[in-house]
């Protein structure tokens, strides 16, 4: 499934392209429930993942790169992968997707995205799910 920017996002997505509401402490975290993404969704439909070893992750904006488009190309940013390891299943065991908020707006939901193999499982002995972010700019 492709990115989705919900309009809850929209705001304060605009405000960091502006150069408004400069942070670098967006949190990726991992969602749970079978939850399809759409332009109406809210954090609070959202179930992070509370499988034993799983913690979220910081992305920090220094470390995203961005290509120039050629004519014919677009713009791409992307982000080195960021792994989630788990050291043993519990009963919540399914991961559907990923979702980024703001720590400084931290009920604010910027993007989210559901995995297209979804729902991975995790092993009973534990496991990782690495996340590699990117972002395509394209002209429609």
């Amino acid at each position: 499934m492709a990115l989705v920017v919900p309009n809850d996002g929209e705001v304060s997505l605009l405000q960091k392209m502006l150069n408004q509401n400069q942070t670098n402490t967006l949190l990726l975290k991992l969602f749970s429930n079978n939850y399809t993404p759409s332009y109406a969704s809210t954090l609070s439909e959202l179930v992070e993942v509370t499988t034993t070893g799983y913690t979220n992750a910081t992305v920090t904006n220094s470390n995203w790169t961005v290509s120039t488009p050629s004519a014919t190309d677009y713009a791409q940013a992307g982000y080195p992968e960021l792994s989630f390891t788990f050291s043993a299943s519990s009963a919540q065991s399914l991961v559907y997707g990923y979702y980024v908020t703001d720590t400084n707006a931290p009920s604010n939901l910027l993007w989210l995205e559901r995995f297209t193999n979804a729902p991975f499982t995790v092993p009973a002995a534990g496991g990782n799910i690495g996340i590699i972010l990117t972002i395509n700019l394209e002209n429609v």
